[in-house]
C-alpha cells in the first residue's frame, strides 16, 4: 500500500518527520523510539522525507536537549532595556499565549525557553513587535499564584472617552513649630487615582454606527461590582494595576440610540511591572 499525502495538524507536536520506502523492523523502530535520535538521510538506505522541524515551537525536540521538551518559559525583553521579564510557564501541549503585560505604543521581542526535566535549552526569540490598540482597556486580574495572574473579563473604551486627571498622592505633612518656619513630614506613600468618562459600547468599524444595549450594561454593572484587581491601560502607555472604584452611569435621552455613558474612578494599588498577566489561546 503506497501513501500520496501527509498531514500535519496544528494542534499536534510534532519531533521531526521521516518516510522511509519499506517497513521498518524491530531494530529500526528502536533505533527511532530513542529519544536522542536525529533523522538524516543516512540514517536509512532508502529515505525520501527528512524533515527535522528542529528548532521550531511545533518540536517537541530542541538541539542540545537529552530529553523531550516538557515546558516552555516565556520572557519579554523591552527595546532599550537589558533585562529579560518573566511572562509565563506553560505546558509543552501548549501552542500560543497572549501577554498583558504589554504597554502600548512600545516595542518589544519574546524569548522562549524550552525546558526538560532537568535543563534549559537555547531561547527562540520573537522578532520585534511594536504594540498599537488606540483605545483605553480595563484587563480583570484571575490570580494563579503570586503576581501571576490570567486575564479574566476585557472591556475595551474609545468611544467619545475623555480621560480625568491622574493625581499622585504623596504623604506630605506641613506642620507648625514655635520657629519662623513650618517642619515637613515625608512618607512612603506614592500612588495613583484616575478615571475616564467614556460611551459603554464601540463604534462598528464595519457599519460606523454605534449601539449599546440594556444587557451590556447590566454585564458592565456586574463586572464592577465583583471588586477584583485589574489592569488599567491608556492610549499613550501607561499601565496601572488597581481597582475600581465607583461607576456611574447617564443615558442621552435626547439621541436617538440612547447612548449610555459611564464614569469609572480608578486607585493604584501596586506597580505593574511586578506582576505577569497572560491567558493560554
Amino acid at each position: 500500500m503506497g501513501y500520496k499525502s501527509i498531514t500535519l495538524y496544528s494542534d499536534t507536536k510534532v519531533d521531526y518527520l521521516l518516510a522511509i520506502k519499506h517497513e521498518a523492523d524491530a531494530g529500526e523502530i528502536a533505533t527511532v523510539d530513542d529519544s536522542a535520535f536525529e533523522p538524516a538521510w543516512d540514517s536509512f538506505t532508502d529515505v525520501e522525507i527528512v524533515v527535522p522541524f528542529t528548532d521550531s515551537l511545533i518540536s517537541s525536540y530542541i538541539s542540545g536537549l537529552t530529553s523531550p521538551v516538557v515546558s516552555y518559559i516565556v520572557y519579554r525583553q523591552k527595546t532599550g532595556e537589558s533585562k529579560l521579564v518573566k511572562v509565563a510557564e506553560v505546558s509543552e501541549t501548549v501552542n500560543k499565549i497572549r501577554d498583558y503585560g504589554v504597554e502600548d505604543n512600545t516595542e518589544y521581542k519574546w524569548y522562549v525557553f524550552p525546558a526538560t526535566e532537568n535543563e534549559f535549552g537555547v531561547s527562540l526569540v520573537s522578532p520585534l513587535l511594536t504594540t498599537c490598540w488606540g483605545s483605553w482597556s480595563i484587563i480583570e486580574l484571575i490570580p494563579i499564584s503570586s503576581n501571576i495572574y490570567n486575564a479574566g473579563e476585557i472591556w475595551i473604551f474609545g468611544s467619545n472617552l475623555q480621560a480625568n486627571d491622574v493625581e499622585q498622592k504623596l504623604d506630605r505633612t506641613i506642620f507648625q513649630t514655635y520657629a519662623q518656619y513650618p517642619k515637613s513630614s515625608v512618607g512612603r506613600t506614592n500612588y495613583k487615582t484616575l478615571g475616564f468618562t467614556s460611551l459603554i459600547s464601540n463604534i462598528s468599524s464595519t457599519s460606523s454606527t454605534y449601539t449599546d444595549t440594556v444587557d451590556l450594561k447590566r454585564e458592565w454593572d456586574a463586572f464592577v461590582a465583583k471588586g477584583h484587581i485589574v489592569l488599567l491601560k491608556d492610549r499613550k502607555g501607561h499601565v496601572y494595576y488597581g481597582q475600581l472604584n465607583n461607576a456611574s452611569a447617564n443615558i442621552d435621552n435626547s439621541a436617538g440610540s440612547l447612548p449610555t455613558t459611564i464614569t469609572v474612578s480608578f486607585t493604584e494599588l501596586q506597580d505593574f511591572k511586578d506582576i505577569s498577566v497572560y491567558s493560554e489561546v
